[in-house]
């Protein structure tokens, strides 16, 4: 009991409170409110449709540096209490509020029509997934981005 009240720095009694506790996770008696409403949500989809879906991380710190720039333009209507709530929102918020089916599927209907990559050549090259803030050397983020509109048809140029 010592070495756990020095380790913890809680008190004996509380220790022992807590050693003949239910270890099992209580219900919430009340439930809460709803602190992100109909607004951010839209404000969130509308973001994230714009920058083509980037994942939650990369997501998070552009939204209200991008919600600026879409009311700038026209395309997004937000209030000030709505850019607070986009400043404040969680990376597990947006998970829940842009759900990974909703924007896969907005993806994949992006971009049908595109040629798929050669089998052959893919598997040459090792590619895998890595931490998008990696620092150590020998590593590099490659997008190859092909600029011909809604259609491949005619002439147009890929950037790698």
């Amino acid at each position: 009991m010592d070495e756990a009240q020095a380790i913890t720095g809680l008190h004996r009694k509380s220790l022992i409170r807590l050693l003949k506790g239910e270890l099992a996770r209580k219900r919430r008696t009340c439930q809460r409110g709803k602190t992100y409403g109909a607004e951010v949500d839209n404000a969130i989809y509308t973001i994230a449709c714009s920058l083509d879906y980037p994942c939650y991380e990369q997501l998070k710190p552009n939204l209200v540096w991008m919600a600026r720039q879409l009311q700038a333009h026209g395309e997004l209507e937000v209030s000030e209490d709505t850019l607070v709530k986009l400043e404040r929102i969680s990376i597990s918020s947006l998970r829940r509020r842009l759900p990974a089916s909703q924007h896969v599927a907005e993806r994949i209907a992006h971009r049908q029509g595109k040629p798929a990559p050669v089998a052959g050549l893919k598997a040459l090259i090792p590619m895998c997934r890595m931490d998008w803030a990696e620092r150590q050397a020998g590593h590099f983020e490659v997008d190859l981005v092909h600029h011909s509109g809604f259609s491949a048809d005619g002439q147009y140029v890929h950037t790698l």
